[in-house]
């Protein structure tokens, strides 16, 4: 048994349906009536950046004007297929520079490289955040993997507090193994719904750098057309509404907790090591068990198992000073076992991790 630890008990609740996670008690930050800003390269006022933050998912009405649109027709590249900043190079990683913020051009004259166009969500204050769900064109008449956008670069702005360190856009640390996913970049997308996973950051900018789309082209080394549409975007992070299945005083630590077992689980249920392994602490330790040790025995059980299953009800969170202690029902299909699992978290960082699992 994977997970130890274990008493009866046969109600459960369902953390993981997909990606909705307003339904999980978190709040989209991003949207227009919670405060947010949007700016983008160039606006279209046909197809308006506005529309990005309007909680409007689907892109039924594209045609009528819902999404945001900019056409890159002609745009002039120079030296781009020789050039290590080339974003078709499987091993190129760009660095986040201010030519970034200077329009749609794929490479500027000092050199440095820049997207199709990008787009920066400003919040009303700085918050702790750790996930953006992208929806790019995505319908039966313009399909995303014809239509949607392609390589993705997600930064978020930080203020140096140090001398040592540098005011500006710093390029996000990604967690999870996305598909397409190189280093800290997005590729090859063809899906509608782009879920971006990264470690925790407290930031009241973010801005999303689009250098490739699926119906981009180059001709003759010389220039590129195409097309950027997405339809939405939400940022989510340690902002939620008092969860019901939660008994606990503090509502802000409860949230950030609610969001390690969230997302533990759905590591666990995506067989997805990265994911689960960014909710423990590098001090886990059980019965001798450290963390590298837990990472290849989580990592050995998902190649031996087709389907992972886990959940979990009832959550109880007591807390001491920097650590809690998170009780709750849950069930597994791993010996079809289920039970009572205590999870033992410290916030001895600036984020609540998980030191031991029973």
């Amino acid at each position: 048994m994977f997970l130890t630890g274990c008493a009866e008990n046969n109600q459960l609740l369902d953390l993981v349906t997909k990606d909705n996670l307003e339904n999980k008690g978190l709040i989209n930050l991003a949207l227009v009536s919670n405060g947010a800003k949007v700016t983008v390269s160039q606006d279209n006022p046909n197809h308006s950046a506005s529309t990005l933050i309007n909680g409007v998912t689907s892109s039924e009405n594209w045609d009528k004007g819902e999404g945001w649109e900019l056409k890159c027709d002609n745009v002039p590249i120079t030296k781009f297929d020789q050039d290590e900043l080339n974003p078709l190079n499987p091993n190129r990683t760009p660095e986040p520079d201010d030519s970034l913020s200077y329009g749609i051009r794929v490479q500027a004259s000092n050199g440095m490289a820049t997207p199709l166009g990008w787009v920066v969500i400003e919040l009303p204050e700085k918050k702790t955040v750790n996930r953006m769900v992208v929806y790019t064109i995505d319908s039966e008449k313009y399909p995303a993997r014809k239509f949607g956008v392609s390589h993705l670069v997600l930064q978020y702005w930080t203020e140096a507090t140090l001398e040592s360190e540098v005011t500006g856009w710093k390029v996000i640390d990604l967690i999870g193994g996305a598909k397409g996913k190189t280093g800290n970049i997005i590729r090859d997308n063809k899906n509608g719904v782009i879920p971006i996973r990264f470690q925790p950051v407290k930031t009241q900018r973010m801005r999303l750098a689009i250098w490739w789309t699926n119906d981009s082209k180059l001709h003759s080394q010389q220039y590129i057309t195409g097309a950027i549409r997405l339809v939405e975007i939400e940022i989510y992070g340690y902002e939620g509404q008092k969860s019901k299945n939660i008994v606990s005083t503090s509502a802000n630590d409860v949230a950030e907790i609610e969001i390690v077992l969230d997302t533990y689980v759905d590591g666990y249920n995506k067989k997805d090591v990265d994911i689960l392994m960014s909710t423990i602490s590098p001090e886990y330790s059980k019965g001798g068990e450290t963390y590298s040790d837990l990472k290849k025995r989580m990592a050995f059980m998902f190649t031996e198992h087709g389907q992972t299953m886990l959940k979990l009800q009832n959550i109880k969170v007591k807390f001491m000073n920097t650590e809690a202690i998170a009780t709750a029902s849950y069930e597994s299909n791993i010996d079809n076992s289920s039970g009572i699992i205590t999870f033992n978290l410290s916030k001895a960082t600036r984020f609540w991790k998980i030191i031991r699992i029973d």
